[in-house]
């Protein structure tokens, strides 16, 4: 069994945005030394939940002064992105760290995030869908043409990652019981979020989670009854 570290990069009044990095990465440079094999860093944007909007970057910084540990994104908010940049940053991460990276994909949820970056949060499963296909293009090294509902590429390619990652797909149950049952097809996997499974309980009955969801009504069965738990 593999154990990682996952942050938020969290502030309250009596952290600095410098204290809680420092903080933080001292932390993610001694993981390695202490066993652990990945860290794993939020991206989050416009308050003190979490203080990393470019977990890329700071990905890069950990990578640059470790060895065997991986870095994964937990995760990047694909709907805010162009695939094809985030496809790049991300292959950029996985040379530098000699094909450490760990790709981690959601869709967020905050309204303003949404509206910051001109995305329609209606839209944002099926950008994730769509984005994770331009994505695992972009990373085959092969020029390709691609059409979809929110993107096109021409001839485009990224140069090719060493070691295709899995793409998983971070799903919380905050927007809808749907996520509990949706992975995109793409992706390699969906990991499920139950922190604010308790919100939900009364609402998850209302929802239609047999539609498209590709579960059979024994397994929803089965996590209604642990949701309602």
């Amino acid at each position: 069994m593999d154990f990682g570290l996952f942050y938020l990069m969290q502030r309250d009044e009596q952290w600095s945005e410098q204290a809680v990095y420092d903080s933080d990465v001292r932390q993610m440079l001694a993981a390695e030394g202490l066993g652990y094999t990945s860290v794993w860093i939020a991206e989050h944007h416009f308050n003190d939940y979490g203080l990393c909007p470019a977990p890329t970057v700071l990905a890069s910084h950990v990578a640059a002064r470790t060895s065997t540990i991986r870095v994964g994104m937990g995760v990047s908010l694909l709907p805010l992105h162009h695939p094809v940049d985030l496809a790049e940053q991300l292959a950029v991460l996985d040379v530098v760290s000699g094909g450490r990276l760990d790709v981690g994909i959601g869709r967020g949820g905050t309204l303003q995030d949404y509206q910051t970056f001109r995305s329609d949060r209606d839209d944002s499963r099926a950008r994730v869908e769509e984005g994770i296909e331009l994505m695992q293009r972009c990373w085959s090294g092969t020029p390709f043409d691609f059409t979809g509902r929110f993107h096109t590429a021409d001839g485009s390619a990224c140069f090719s990652i060493r070691n295709v990652p899995p793409v998983l797909v971070v799903s919380s149950p905050v927007m809808s019981i749907e996520n509990m049952y949706w992975t995109p097809r793409a992706s390699s996997g969906c990991d499920v979020s139950h922190w604010r499974l308790p919100r939900i309980s009364s609402t998850h009955r209302n929802v239609k989670v047999r539609s498209g969801c590709g579960r059979t009504p024994c397994a929803i069965a089965s996590c209604s009854a642990r949701v309602s738990a």
